[in-house]
């Protein structure tokens, strides 16, 4: 389910900048979100050099379908790099992402492969939404059953409802899109142990696999030199 909707979330907003990519159109911020439904807390998204380094803190408890779950989390990105780490067990795996490592390598447009990969997986822009005075566009991914509403690439609230089991609804409650971080603020903890691992193929539409990158790519064409 994360991992789905990590892929849901990567709507990038500007294009490749020399070695790093621009995923969102504001430099550095940081989002405070409240997290409901399933399982209830709260969520911090911290970025700079435009999306390039971003960590996601994530403090949350409840039950999914029936079972008590808690998640105290950090998601860092750095690069193509993603590092989900277990602040509880001190454990962590990472990965490269696959999405963000194609269009680094091959110079797509970020923003026309997060749109094509939404829609590979059934989505589609259903109109706008405001929040906190941002207004976004507001994406569905009917078979999945999730909405999420983008501004600058950054998703201000998000509702999943999974066969009327699973709920959860993230809202942004304070932005501040003039905060700076230092590299500090992105570094891997020093007593974590990582575990390199792949990320999972997201569903399609109808519970087929998503058309991977390669067919993605091929339908936007190649880019420009």
């Amino acid at each position: 389910m994360r991992e789905l909707m990590f892929l849901i979330l990567l709507i990038p907003q500007c294009a490749v900048a020399g070695e790093s990519l621009k995923r969102y159109a504001l430099e550095s911020g940081t989002v405070d979100y409240v997290v409901s439904g399933s399982s209830s807390g709260t969520e911090t998204l911290r970025w700079s050099h435009w999306g390039d380094r971003e960590v996601r803190e994530t403090h949350t408890a409840g039950k999914v379908m029936g079972i008590p779950q808690r998640q105290n989390s950090l998601t860092i990105l750095q690069g193509v790099w993603q590092y989900q780490i277990d602040l509880d067990q001190r454990s962590g795996t990472k990965m490269k992402n696959p999405m963000l490592e194609s269009m680094q390598e091959q110079g797509h447009d970020p923003q026309e492969v997060g749109r094509e990969m939404l829609k590979s997986m059934g989505g589609r822009m259903i109109g706008t939404d405001v929040v906190l005075g941002r207004s976004c566009e507001l994406w569905e991914v009917a078979n999945v059953g999730t909405r999420t509403c983008i501004w600058n690439g950054i998703a201000l609230k998000t509702q999943a409802n999974v066969l009327g089991m699973i709920s959860m609804n993230t809202v942004a409650t304070r932005i501040d899109d003039s905060a700076r971080h230092s590299d500090e603020v992105f570094a891997l903890p020093g007593d974590v142990k990582f575990t390199e691992t792949t990320m999972p193929q997201a569903a399609g539409q109808g519970g087929k696999k998503a058309p991977d990158l390669k067919s993605i790519f091929e339908s936007l064409g190649n880019p420009e030199p």
